[in-house]
């Protein structure tokens, strides 16, 4: 029983947001657009962050200037972020169109200062909330873990299948 739990603890924290995104997302989601902005600045002193951490906060922190109407400031987190992650882009499916085209100024600003070329590498999309999208916690609920398949995120949907059958046999081994 206690492998089983180690095993369940282990992957709930695998893929867990750190507290302090957590935190900023859901005061984002609030409205509460001034105190992301604080706690974006007090994270830019923290280096133990990540970097894809990093750049989601300035990314929040961009899109909650941009909600305050202070434009400025909100460019000012954005090339922020571009200074992190030169080839970031951002979804337009789940990014509005409002903080898109910020963005899309400051990125095309930034790289006509930078750079001399676009990046060779693959840009990646990021989005402001990067767990798993409604349909797949449904579908979990059915069979674990096949919601997460259905994304992409094979790690993730196998860990979550494993977990489940190995929780499923010890109880019927009891």
């Amino acid at each position: 029983m206690i492998p089983l739990l180690t095993l369940l603890a282990l992957s709930s924290t695998l893929f867990a947001q750190s507290p302090l995104l957590q935190e900023v997302d859901s005061l984002f989601r609030a409205g509460e657009y001034e105190r992301v902005e604080l706690l974006v600045l007090r994270a830019e002193r923290q280096p133990e962050l990540d970097t894809g951490d990093q750049v989601t906060l300035q990314l929040l922190g961009g899109y909650s200037m941009i909600m305050l109407e202070r434009v400025d400031d909100a460019k000012a987190h954005f090339v922020a972020a571009l200074e992190i992650d030169s080839s970031l882009t951002l979804d337009p499916v789940t990014v509005s169109p409002k903080f898109r085209v910020v963005f899309d100024d400051v990125r095309r600003q930034w790289r006509a200062d930078h750079l001399s070329k676009p990046p060779a590498e693959i840009t990646r999309e990021v989005s402001t909330y990067r767990s798993a999208r409604r349909e797949s916690h449904l579908v979990n609920l059915l069979i674990p873990g096949t919601g997460f398949l259905r994304e992409g995120k094979t790690l993730r949907g196998a860990l979550h299948l494993a977990a489940q059958v190995a929780v499923t046999a010890l109880w019927l081994s009891s």
